[in-house]
């Protein structure tokens, strides 16, 4: 006989443990713990055992259910969701089946995981913000070169911006293209006069945005500074950009009329110092 009520209560704790992990396993937490009682209602064991099983089912319960949001809210990106969890495991409402240490244990996951979370966030966002730097950069270039810029290149730029530091500069100097282009194409001499009237305008004229006047301002004296550096170390496109033609070296000329060569040289090089001195402010 004590063999028998041996086997009957091992078989009913196989039978607790099997309806416990079924009910653990439903999507709704009301119908798991249903089909627990249930389960438990035909079983003839002690009515303690069954307040244990309900106790331990929803201990488990509450952990499963916590895991699974810092789970989410991890894999999601969301370090909002982390707080709420962490949140929520102080208030003995929410988790009341928790013991206190575990539910201590589990909201210093959520906060160890919402550190990473941003450290990680923050290293994408400066890793995106450095590629951005980079294609404004290739953008202005471009634009600066005065070459027509292919719609490629625009929406490219654009979508690769989108949300980072750099997309108001670089709506600025797509919206300004066109006169930025038409301004590089001009003599330096003209762009200074340019320059020097826009100058005159914002010390005298108010704007309703000076600041983004200010960067406008910035970028065509960007473009004016480039081409005359770019033309101090290309003597010969600085006299083209003058009218004044420079001669070929021609090998053949040189030995066969030295003379000639020489006097188109020196004429040239009378033009070029005359320009220069005009030239210096």
């Amino acid at each position: 006989m004590p063999f028998e009520i041996q086997a009957n209560e091992q078989k009913a704790n196989v039978v607790v443990e099997r309806a416990a992990t079924i009910a653990g396993r439903m999507g709704n937490r009301a119908n798991g713990l249903a089909y627990l009682d249930n389960a438990l209602a035909t079983l003839p064991i002690p009515e303690a055992k069954k307040v244990e099983t309900r106790l331990n089912w929803n201990i488990d319960a509450d952990k499963n259910e916590a895991i699974a949001r810092i789970d989410n809210a991890f894999q999601n990106g969301n370090a909002a969701d982390l707080d709420a969890v962490a949140a929520d495991l102080d208030k003995p409402d929410v988790y009341k089946y928790l013991p206190q240490e575990q539910a201590r244990n589990l909201k210093a996951t959520a906060l160890s995981r919402k550190s990473t979370l941003i450290d990680r966030q923050q290293i994408e966002a400066n890793a995106r913000e450095n590629e951005a730097e980079k294609l404004l950069n290739n953008f202005k270039q471009q634009v600066f070169t005065g070459a027509p810029l292919s719609t490629d290149l625009v929406q490219n730029t654009a979508t690769a911006l989108k949300g980072t530091s750099y997309e108001s500069e670089f709506m600025l100097m797509r919206d300004q293209s066109t006169k930025m282009q038409e301004f590089a194409r001009l003599p330096t001499a003209q762009q200074a006069q340019l320059l020097n009237g826009a100058r005159a305008d914002m010390a005298t004229t108010g704007s309703s945005d000076p600041v983004e006047q200010k960067k406008l301002f910035e970028v065509y004296q960007t473009i004016h500074t480039g081409k005359l550096t770019t033309l101090r170390n290309n003597p010969k496109l600085a006299l083209a950009e003058k009218g004044i033609e420079v001669p070929e070296l021609n090998p053949m000329e040189m030995r066969n009329n030295p003379k000639n060569f020489a006097y188109r040289d020196w004429e040239t090089d009378r033009k070029s110092t005359r320009l220069n001195s005009s030239h210096r402010l």
